[in-house]
């Protein structure tokens, strides 16, 4: 059981009279896989969207690695080492695989000052072997000079992973990974999401239960914007409220 690596208190985010987020205090721990589950509407993705600082709460406090987040420009969260990959692939679909890997180590190896991202890759050849080594370890240097267009949809899934990996973060925030994948794909990218989580903290926004129940360390469960229940897969399986949840709350995800 590690140290909290991540401590929200309060954390509350209302969009007009809506309230998505609601009073959420919670811990992640380091080096677990905290896998957040809810029904649909639940809050997940909003959460992620403000430990990630896409978006600002509306009170409440984000603290990381005893650094308070909430608050900070967005750019400046994956500087602390949050990153973060989402529901909708998000990668350079023109560029090849390598390309979108080495863009995410350059911005982790330049000061961003006027003129310095945009030196040429070939100058900056730390970023190109952390990228090659990302690659190496996310299973894509063999479809590393195809164009992220032509990859299949799972492959696609897994360069959104490496590419988050790049910025070489302490917590990974993985937003319905095996979203839309086959039963192979899915296989994989458990695998993928587990043999990272034996090197970074993840956080994993996941609908399907096989998945959890074979990667996580602990569970939070999600309602009405409200954190219901936090503990191990089988506490939370067998915990009455959770189950009233998910026969009242509509199929998870």
């Amino acid at each position: 059981m590690g140290e909290a690596i991540l401590e929200t208190v309060g954390l509350t985010k209302q969009f007009g009279g809506f309230t998505a987020v609601d009073d959420v205090s919670l811990e992640l721990r380091g080096g677990d896989v905290t896998a957040i589950i809810g029904p649909n509407g639940a809050g997940k993705t909003t959460l992620f969207d403000l430990l990630s600082g896409r978006i600002d709460p509306t009170s409440g406090e984000i603290r990381f690695e005893g650094t308070r987040l909430d608050g900070l420009d967005p750019s400046a969260v994956p500087r602390h080492g949050i990153a973060r990959s989402f529901q909708l692939t998000n990668v350079f679909p023109g560029l090849s695989t390598f390309e979108n890997v080495r863009l995410a180590a350059q911005r982790r190896h330049t000061d961003l000052r006027p003129g310095a991202f945009l030196s040429h890759y070939r100058t900056l050849e730390a970023a190109e072997t952390d990228a090659r080594a990302v690659l190496d370890r996310t299973g894509l240097s063999a479809v590393a000079s195809e164009a992220a267009a032509s990859l299949s949809h799972g492959r696609q899934r897994h360069l959104d992973i490496a590419v988050a990996l790049a910025a070489d973060p302490d917590l990974l925030l993985l937003d319905e990974p095996t979203a839309g994948m086959s039963p192979e794909e899915t296989k994989e990218t458990t695998d993928l999401v587990a043999d990272v989580g034996d090197e970074v903290t993840v956080a994993i926004i996941e609908h399907d239960m096989d998945v959890v129940a074979d990667l996580a360390d602990r569970v939070a469960v999600m309602h009405r914007g409200r954190v219901q229940a936090v503990g191990t897969p089988d506490e939370v399986r067998d915990d009455e409220s959770v189950q009233e949840i998910y026969l009242t709350g509509g199929a998870v995800a």
